[in-house]
């Protein structure tokens, strides 16, 4: 399936979010519900360099 295949709707401007400083954090934010306490943490603790 091609991207032109999708539905299309209405331009509307997204949401903004001026009171997080970064987009990413917008989406932590908004997303925390869904991954577990722990693996945030795991991940930030591997120290890859990523």
């Amino acid at each position: 399936m091609a991207w032109r295949d999708l539905p299309v709707g209405g331009n509307t401007e997204p949401l903004g979010f001026p009171h997080f400083p970064t987009p990413h954090q917008a989406v932590v934010w908004r997303n925390w519900g869904m991954s577990q306490p722990s693996r945030p943490g795991a991940v930030g603790m591997k120290g890859d360099g990523a």
